[in-house]
C-alpha cells in the first residue's frame, strides 16, 4: 500500500474483483510449467511404491489422486486464488481420517505467510516439498 490510501481505496473497488484474463493465462501457464512437472516426478516416486496415480489438468486447476491397494489415498489438487495484486496457488487436500470413515477436506496456500510473492516465484520444488508435507501428515501417519 502506498502513503495515500483514498487512491489504493479507489483503486481496489475500481479495478473489480474478477480476475483479469492476463492472471487467468498466468494461471494456466504456471500450472502447465510448475505443477504438472511437479506431478510427473511425484508420479514417478509414488509408482515405485505400489501407488496408482490419476493426473488431471485444465486450465483453471490441476489435480492428483494417490489409490493405495484400490482405495483413495488423498487428492491434491492447485487452485488460484485473487488477491489485490494478483492470482496465487493454494492447495485443496481430500483425504480419509478414522480408518477411511470420514472424509476430509483443508485448503492451504502453498506458501504459508503473507501473500506478497508472485506466481512465477512458486517453484516447482515448492510444489513437491508442499505435497510431500501434506500426504505424509494425511496419510504416512494415519
Amino acid at each position: 500500500m502506498t502513503e495515500d490510501w483514498k487512491a489504493d481505496l479507489r483503486n481496489a473497488l475500481t479495478g473489480g474483483s474478477a480476475p483479469k484474463a492476463s492472471n487467468i493465462v498466468s494461471l494456466s501457464d504456471f500450472l502447465k510449467n510448475t505443477v504438472v512437472p511437479a506431478y510427473q516426478q511425484i508420479d514417478a516416486e509414488l509408482r515405485k511404491h505400489g501407488r496408482d496415480v490419476k493426473t488431471r489438468v485444465s486450465d483453471a486447476s490441476a489435480s492428483l489422486t494417490v489409490i493405495y491397494n484400490g482405495t483413495e489415498e488423498l487428492i491434491y489438487r492447485v487452485h488460484g486464488r485473487v488477491f489485490p495484486h494478483g492470482v496465487l496457488p493454494y492447495a485443496e487436500i481430500r483425504f480419509r481420517e478414522r480408518n477411511g470413515l470420514r472424509l476430509i477436506s483443508v485448503e492451504q496456500m502453498i506458501r504459508s505467510g503473507k501473500p506478497d510473492y508472485r506466481l512465477a516465484d512458486i517453484t516447482v520444488r515448492d510444489v513437491i516439498n508442499h505435497f510431500l508435507s501434506e500426504y505424509t501428515k494425511r496419510t504416512v501417519s494415519s
